[in-house]
């Protein structure tokens, strides 16, 4: 649950025209990372962060894929998100 006021993909009518093509350019990731929908009032770092984390998880790395999934599942049980 987040203590953040956050515009959800669904809810429209409070959306500026830059989250609304923010959150089209995420397409369905927006919905299911409540972690982006935490940015929703700054549509732009929302775009930036998930650039930096498609950065981090899929572009070539001395890290493998599956080490980099399980830091990311350390961190997140370390720091109790449900991701």
């Amino acid at each position: 649950m987040s203590y953040i006021k956050t515009i959800p993909p669904q809810d429209t009518k409070e959306m500026s025209s830059e989250l609304v093509v923010a959150y089209q350019e995420l397409g369905k990731r927006a919905s299911q990372a409540r972690i982006l929908q935490l940015q929703s009032l700054h549509p732009e770092a929302m775009l930036h962060h998930y650039k930096f984390y498609e950065s981090l998880m899929y572009k070539p790395s001395p890290l493998s894929r599956k080490f980099r999934e399980m830091i990311a599942f350390v961190v997140s049980k370390t720091n109790g998100c449900h991701y």
